[in-house]
Formats: structure tokens, C-alpha cells, sequence
């Protein structure tokens, strides 16, 4: 045991003792609480130093997914438009303006980027017109045939951050049914009910074997997306017989602050 001894003398005014006072003192049981103590701050230093990391791990998997999702589709359109410009046409000027405005419009994305991730689309113009605008601006430069169905959705109810998480999962979709579907028919169906927010894309392309193991970004951003809101996305295809996605969310998680 680690112990203190000592003794303590009482005395008269006129300075004589008459009484002694011994005191043992374990000091065992005050060390070992600091011990635990130190255990602790340490521990709690620890916590705070992995939140940290794992808010910079969380900022870059956003900026990661904001350049990919957007500034990559706006770029890719940019380029779409201009390759459709090179072949001339009555049209081509216009083809070139727009590809000049999606090249400013991926420079500002990049600009609220190093802002802090913000973007207005979703306040501006709200989730669903934003995906028919998205769609029209698609049917623009490509023959594909896009019908939307959204009326059964109330987005007012629904938080801004949901919306914008759920219009880069249909944004993303679109895109890689562009760029691999070879498809001409596309389906999007928009839901919710008081457990659920359903959302079905469906197209009529040459579809792919999801058995096999695919490496695509867009796909798992996609699942890790609908993760995000404790959804669940599922892609039913084989060859020949197009696509279709189904994203599901439970309503909890997306509710708008009241």
C-alpha cells in the first residue's frame, strides 16, 4: 500500500502537549482514481481526435460525390453539345451556347465547392421541377423520350438536403442510361406515403447482368446515396430486357424542420 504517516501534537496556551495524534493516510485508492481519470482524458482526447478525421473523411467523400454527380454531368453535357455543334446545322450555334453555359455553370459549381458544398438548385426551383428541367435539357441532346410522373409526392414536406440527395440519385441514373442504356424509353415515377418515399426508374435499353460484379462509380454512388438516408437501392436488369431502379427511403429520416 502506499501510505502517509505522521503525527499531530495538541497543545495548552502555555505550550504544553496533552494530547498525540497519529494518522496513517492510504494514498493508494487517490492514485488509482487519477489513473482513471488520465485513462479517461486520454480516451476522450482520442474520441475527439477520430470525430475530426472522420468529419474530413465525410467532407471529402462529399466533395468527391458533388464532382462527380454534378460538375461531371454538367461537363458532360457541355461536351455533348459541342460534339453535336461540330457537325454544323442550322442548329449549331445554338449547340455552342449551350455548351458554353454548362461550362460556366460547372465553373460555378466548382466556385460554391471551395464555398462550402452549397448549391440553390433545390431552393430555386424545388425537387421536381428541377428534375424536369433536368430531363428536358437530356431529351435536347439525345432522342431518348423521358416521361416523369411526381404528383403523388408532396416535397414540401421532405428536407432540402434529402431533396438535393435525391435529385443527383436520379441525376446519376439518367446519365448512365445516356451513356450505356442505348435506351429510348425512360419511366421515372416519384412517390411517398406517411412510411415511405418510393422512387422507379425504368427504361427500355439493352439492360446488363446484375449477377456480375460491376466496378461502375455511378452505380455505387448511387446505393451509397440512398444509404445515406437509411434507403435502400435496387437495380432488377438482364440482358435485352432494360433496367429498372428502385430507391425506397422511410419518411423519418427526411422529414422538413416544421
Amino acid at each position: 500500500f502506499d501510505v502517509i504517516t505522521g503525527t499531530i501534537v495538541l497543545r495548552h496556551a502555555d505550550g504544553k502537549a496533552y494530547r498525540m495524534i497519529g494518522y496513517i493516510h492510504d494514498t493508494g485508492e487517490q492514485k488509482e482514481l487519477e489513473k482513471k481519470l488520465q485513462h479517461e482524458i486520454r480516451l476522450k482526447e482520442k474520441q475527439i481526435e477520430d470525430a475530426a478525421k472522420d468529419a474530413k473523411d465525410t467532407e471529402r467523400s462529399e466533395i468527391a460525390k458533388e464532382l462527380h454527380d454534378n460538375v461531371n454531368q454538367l461537363l458532360g453535357a457541355s461536351r455533348l453539345y459541342l460534339e453535336m455543334a461540330k457537325k454544323g446545322g442550322e442548329n449549331r450555334e445554338t449547340y455552342l451556347a449551350r455548351s458554353s453555359e454548362y461550362t460556366l455553370a460547372a465553373i460555378e459549381e466548382i466556385r460554391k465547392l471551395t464555398k462550402g458544398l452549397s448549391t440553390d438548385i433545390i431552393k430555386n426551383l424545388g425537387l421536381c421541377e428541377a428534375i424536369g428541367n433536368f430531363t428536358k435539357e437530356l431529351m435536347e441532346m439525345d432522342t431518348i423520350r423521358i416521361s416523369t410522373t411526381m404528383n403523388r409526392f408532396e416535397e414540401s414536406s421532405v428536407n432540402d438536403k434529402f431533396k438535393l440527395n435525391l435529385y443527383r440519385i436520379v441525376q446519376e441514373h439518367l446519365n448512365n442510361i445516356i451513356k450505356h442504356a442505348k435506351a429510348t424509353k425512360v419511366v421515372i415515377r416519384l412517390l411517398g406515403n406517411k412510411q415511405s418515399i418510393l422512387l422507379h426508374i425504368s427504361d427500355n435499353g439493352i439492360g446488363f447482368d446484375t449477377g456480375k460484379t460491376r466496378m461502375g462509380i455511378g452505380i455505387d454512388n448511387i446505393k451509397s446515396r440512398a444509404k445515406l438516408y437509411n434507403g435502400n437501392a435496387e437495380f432488377v436488369s438482364q440482358p435485352g430486357h432494360g433496367c429498372f431502379l428502385n430507391v425506397t427511403f422511410p419518411v423519418k429520416n427526411t422529414l422538413a424542420s416544421r
